[in-house]
């Protein structure tokens, strides 16, 4: 047959033809767009979660290298306190404090402070990442990987 003459034949079919095959295969296009839009809310979602996880778990060990320093309270690790008594002091020192309680290394075998599973995270430097595409693309990465 001559290229071409099976579109013909198409074009001449019943119109109830035509509608039911462009109905049939637009809704299964429809159901994969539906089934990856709920697929991509919920990487979305995981990822969200885990890197505010990460976050917290990293305060955590903000707060207990704060504590065991002696010369910081805890209000100094949060914005807006660079006028409280002491805080000169702990900002002279709390470069190399938290540098040796809070390092995340994933080649640690004894790190000073157990991140769990947000040590990958915070060892990756994704977390004080000022590109939010990169800590946005990272996250859906791993809400991926950990769908299961």
């Amino acid at each position: 047959m001559p290229h071409g003459i099976t579109n013909v034949k198409f074009l001449m079919t019943s119109n109830s033809d035509c509608i039911a095959y462009l109905l049939f295969n637009n809704s299964i296009d429809l159901v994969s767009a539906i089934l990856i839009e709920p697929l991509f809310r919920i990487l979305q979602i995981v990822g969200a979660f885990w890197y505010l996880l990460a976050l917290e778990r990293n305060d955590a060990c903000w707060q207990e290298a704060c504590i065991d320093a002696g010369n910081c309270s805890t209000d100094f690790l949060y914005c807006g306190n660079q006028n409280m008594d002491g805080y000169a002091v702990w900002n002279r020192a709390k470069e190399s404090v938290l540098k040796s309680k809070c390092r995340a290394d994933l080649d640690d075998n004894n790190p000073p402070f157990d991140f769990g599973i947000y040590t990958q995270a915070l060892s990756s430097g994704i977390v004080s990442s000022q590109n939010f595409i990169v800590k946005y693309c990272y996250c859906l990465w791993w809400g991926l990987q950990n769908l299961r």
